[in-house]
């Protein structure tokens, strides 16, 4: 019993760096995407209050290659994310299924089906 209860405690650990692992990646991702859209905001707000139209063609492809770094940057977090979100959906159906599956529904096959569900 000792041993059950070490795999639980280390499948719990790693469940949780995971989720903290992609978590943190989304909301950086989130901010970063934020901070792209208010210096976009900033620019058009800038042009339109000093009327230098011929500067700010300059300026905006000088903002076309900040948006294309960042995306470029972005694109292996963004395929990650997508990934394992395509990935727990896919253990939440097989789970689910089983479930479903089983002959005898019993409250122990609702708790074992918990911890799989996304919040």
């Amino acid at each position: 019993t000792g041993c059950l209860w070490a795999a639980e405690g280390m499948t719990c650990l790693i469940f949780i760096f995971s989720t903290a692992l992609l978590v943190s990646a989304a909301f950086m991702q989130s901010h970063i995407v934020s901070a792209l859209e208010v210096f976009i905001d900033a620019w058009c707000c800038d042009l339109c209050e000093q009327r230098h139209f011929a500067e700010g063609v300059t300026t905006w492809n000088i903002v076309q290659v900040l948006i294309r770094r960042a995306g470029s940057s972005f694109e292996n977090m963004f395929t990650t994310i997508q990934t394992c979100a395509l990935l727990g959906s896919v253990v939440v159906a097989t789970q689910g299924i089983r479930f479903a599956l089983q002959p005898d529904w019993s409250l122990r096959g609702l708790v074992d089906l918990a911890p799989i569900l996304p919040l």
